[in-house]
């Protein structure tokens, strides 16, 4: 593990309204076809979209406080074992009794492509009153990072206490639900951070091949800015009422899980660093890019050195 930076209060702090899961692996060939049967790898590892954006954040320098609920089953220890690793502060992270973890099954194909089916577990549980507990680290934030693994309502109410204090509040829309999103959360974002397929479930436009298109109609829903990632081209960015294409660089993907962690992880340091918003997604997409050459997601988070 390469150096972590020490804390202090000066250093710039990221929340993140973080989730878990377990992640149960799969290497394949290629991703099977509905009734096929195919034999692969086994491995396991720590994921969730909240906590690989925790662990992106931190190993881009940032101060991270991750606000969480995992189960009380056997899994709950290697979370925690892995933020001590970091040195990422647990004080947020409760357990639910009677409840499991978050659990994921990732399938790879071998040209790095994936299917992932998950059960939220402790997730779902995750509600205003964890919220309140973390309101001094909300308000003191330069950025607070949200997705959607779990409910509205926690998410919402860190993005009040985030736009009071003036944070800089970042909604990444995934999963993209199946119920609208609420009007009042996008009118709190700052940023929304969809990728292509999220952009357009979200915005209702079905398939497009113009990104700008949803970028326009999410940019009209409430959120001052909009990033769609766009894989291996890069991200499409409007921000005051201008769109521009910020280009990946061309690398060969081992695992794509976890790239949109990885860059809302890292756009979230490097505002919190004092970087412009256009100058962090530049940041923001070379890291991604690092990221999606190893297998996994939260262990496959490089360091900002090595970007």
């Amino acid at each position: 593990m390469g150096e972590m930076p020490g804390t202090s209060d000066d250093v710039m702090k990221v929340v993140v309204i973080a989730s878990y899961v377990e992640e149960i692996i799969f290497d394949l060939p290629r991703l099977m076809l509905p009734g096929e049967t195919l034999a692969g790898r086994f491995r396991d590892g720590r994921g969730g979209k909240g906590f690989n954006m925790t662990i992106a954040a931190r190993r881009c320098g940032a101060d991270v406080v991750p606000v969480m609920k995992l189960g009380s089953d056997g899994y709950s220890a290697k979370p925690l074992a892995a933020l001590r690793a970091e040195s990422i502060t647990d004080s947020h992270v409760s357990t639910c009794p009677d409840r499991p973890s978050g659990i994921g099954v990732i399938l790879v194909g071998a040209d790095g492509g994936n299917a992932i089916a998950i059960d939220p577990g402790a997730n779902a549980l995750l509600n205003r009153h964890d919220i309140f507990h973390a309101s001094k680290d909300i308000t003191a934030a330069d950025v607070v990072l949200a997705q959607l693994e779990v409910p509205f309502e926690p998410v919402i109410e860190a993005f009040r206490l985030a736009r009071a204090a003036g944070a800089v509040t970042i909604l990444n829309p995934a999963p993209a639900p199946a119920v609208p999103i609420p009007s009042e959360l996008l009118a709190l974002t700052d940023i929304i951070t969809p990728n292509e397929s999220e952009a357009a479930a979200i915005t209702g436009t079905g398939p497009v091949d113009d990104w700008e298109l949803a970028a326009r109609l999410l940019h009209a829903a409430g959120p001052r800015s909009v990033v769609v990632t766009l894989g291996a081209r890069g991200v499409g960015l409007l921000a005051d009422g201008t769109c521009s294409l910020i280009p990946a660089p061309s690398v060969s993907a081992v695992d794509t899980a976890g790239a949109g962690d990885a860059f809302n992880g890292a756009l979230a340091a490097r505002l919190a660093a004092g970087d412009p918003l256009k100058d962090a997604c530049r940041f923001a997409v070379r890291y991604a890019a690092v990221q999606v050459t190893r297998p996994g997601t939260s262990r496959a988070m490089p360091f900002a050195s090595e970007v």
